[in-house]
């Protein structure tokens, strides 16, 4: 009978716990899951799941960024009252007393812009972007890609 290839060492095949070493290192080089790359993206891009807008001087922020099916909470820090009110009426509008708080929730993606009935001036966006989209695969030419062995 022949032996295994491999060197023999201290009674132990060394091709079993090389094999088994490059399984281990293997495994850790391993891609993770699609949402957790796309989150990772997200927060790298930064977008939120939960945005504090700050009412104040009469403004809105320009433009927010948030998450699919995330949230915006806005608050009042004048001394007036305010309303964030979608241009295309497709989320309810909303009346902000001072030191109030109001919070809308966005489930798809999407740009809706808004203004304020009381001050027409005020004006804003809130860019909707899809986390849960599955990223492209990752360009095995691209040094940038941090999982690459």
């Amino acid at each position: 009978m022949r032996p295994a290839p491999g060197y023999l060492i201290g009674g132990v095949v060394l091709v079993a716990a090389t094999t088994a070493l490059v399984g281990q290192v293997a495994t850790s080089f391993r891609t993770p899951p699609p949402r957790l790359v796309a989150l990772a993206a997200a927060a790298a891009n930064g977008v939120q799941t939960a945005v504090d807008a700050n009412i104040s001087g009469f403004a809105f922020p320009a433009t927010i960024r948030v998450a699919t099916s995330g949230s915006v909470t806005w608050s009042n820090a004048d001394s007036a009252n305010h309303t964030v009110t979608f241009d295309d009426a497709s989320i309810p509008s909303s009346e902000v007393s001072p030191g109030e708080l109001t919070k809308t929730i966005f489930p798809s993606k999407g740009m809706f812009t808004y203004h304020c009935n009381i001050h027409p001036s005020m004006t804003g966006l809130v860019e909707v972007v899809d986390v849960n989209a599955t990223p492209a695969e990752p360009d095995p030419y691209d040094n940038s890609d941090p999982y690459k062995p």
